[in-house]
């Protein structure tokens, strides 16, 4: 959807913002008001998280980088239960995880998934959303 909308950002850039990411003085009062925490908090989560994709603003086509607020508002509403999943939580999944895949590897990590849901009263769902978000940011080994 290349193009632009007037002089001041792109067709991309509109479409972004639908989907909820937005430029970093935006997204700070978005996200603080969303996650009820201070706007110095919110701009830590979002620089520490990064920019998810940048668009051309204004009629110079400036490089503006954009932040995924829903992705960010989950990441803070997910804090307490990261903590409590702690290393060897973690630990264990990975061991029972390492050289297997698929349906094998389900089978063997769902005996532990449902141990941490029932400690920290989370479903076996939110859990394992957990764990893989862990790894996919580096945390999952221990």
């Amino acid at each position: 959807m290349a193009g632009y909308c007037g002089y001041t950002k792109s067709n991309n850039a509109l479409a972004a913002e639908a989907e909820d990411k937005l430029p970093l003085t935006r997204a700070v009062a978005a996200l603080a008001e969303r996650a009820g925490v201070k706007r110095r908090l919110a701009r830590e989560v979002l620089m520490a998280r990064g920019a998810c994709e940048w668009h051309h603003t204004s009629k110079r086509y400036n490089r503006t980088d954009y932040y995924d607020v829903a992705a960010a508002s989950r990441w803070l509403r997910w804090a307490p239960q990261r903590d409590e999943f702690d290393r060897s939580w973690r630990a264990a999944a990975a061991a029972a995880h390492k050289g297997f895949s698929g349906d094998a590897a389900h089978a063997r990590t769902m005996p532990i998934f449902e141990a941490a849901a029932a400690a920290m009263s989370l479903t076996v769902e939110q859990v394992r959303a957990l764990y893989y978000r862990c790894e996919d940011e580096g945390e999952g080994e221990a």
